[in-house]
């Protein structure tokens, strides 16, 4: 039987390194196949039925902008590579089921996507870009940092749409983390999303000369 963990995992000990995760993805965007990553998880529990997750799966399909080939249609995932050079899962599970297989098939994430989850409106239960959800993001950074995508946040943005100043952003700076702002529009998605850098302050911090001990 195909395990999705274990596919997961034989590309985390290949070349396949960076990887984008965008939970609550919906079936709108199939674009975001065509983002810079290795290996792109979108994970949706909107779909229950077998029935309703093909059709949601065609819908999703239709919005890529280059082809995805299905390698593996199982009742719980669809696996697809794209244009032949990059991997997809999609995901009809929890938000945090999803998570923990990430975590368990020992890849980082990259690039995570936090834009139209469904929060407000929708029937979401758990804001992707609000704790404790999105601390299990940050536990998944690789060392290199993170590109965070987002329409709504409280530590990056003002609300909706509204950049706060980064810099002092109280949460996320006083938990160790530095963010600075990217870019101020992503297109493709239909809310105005943006793109921030996070890393841990110790990777930005110089290293310094250790102190000698006493002879």
């Amino acid at each position: 039987m195909f395990s999705t963990q274990k596919f997961l995992s034989s590309l985390a000990k290949r070349q396949f390194k960076r990887l984008l995760y965008y939970p609550s993805a919906g079936n709108r965007h199939g674009f975001v196949t065509d983002f810079n990553a290795d290996v792109i998880v979108f994970s949706d529990f909107r779909p229950k039925s077998l029935r309703t997750r093909r059709s949601f799966w065609r819908q999703f399909r239709q919005g890529a902008q280059h082809e995805i080939r299905l390698i593996v249609a199982t009742p719980i995932a669809r696996v697809f590579q794209i244009d032949r050079r990059k991997w997809g899962v999609f995901l009809f599970m929890d938000n945090n089921e999803a998570v923990r297989l990430i975590h368990k098939s020992g890849l980082r994430i990259s690039t995570f996507i936090g834009v139209c989850d469904g929060c407000a409106e929708g029937g979401n239960y758990e804001c992707v870009n609000e704790m404790p959800f999105f601390g299990k993001i940050l536990d998944l950074m690789p060392e290199t940092g993170m590109n965070y995508i987002t329409d709504h946040s409280p530590y990056v943005l003002d609300g909706w749409e509204r950049p706060r100043n980064v810099d002092n952003s109280f949460v996320l700076k006083n938990n160790g983390y530095k963010t600075s702002l990217m870019n101020d529009s992503v297109p493709g998605f239909r809310n105005r999303a943006y793109e921030f850098t996070i890393k841990k302050q110790y990777m930005m911090n110089e290293v310094k000369d250790p102190v000698p001990h006493p002879r």
